[in-house]
């Protein structure tokens, strides 16, 4: 759905972390570049990594 957007106002990230779900992965959309992991506490908060840029 993000994707089909016209034009969106702001970059929207494409982030995954591979970890997720129980190894199975998970990916969400984030305003910033800078990767904050839904799935994991303050211990895991970084892991993921972008892997699309929607402009």
């Amino acid at each position: 759905m993000a994707m089909n957007l016209k034009s969106p106002s702001e970059n929207l990230y494409v982030q995954r972390c591979p970890m997720a779900n129980s190894n199975q992965g998970a990916v969400w959309l984030s305003l910033d570049e800078e990767i904050r992991n839904p799935y994991f506490d303050s211990g895991m908060l970084t892991c993921g990594s972008v892997v699309q840029v929607i402009q």
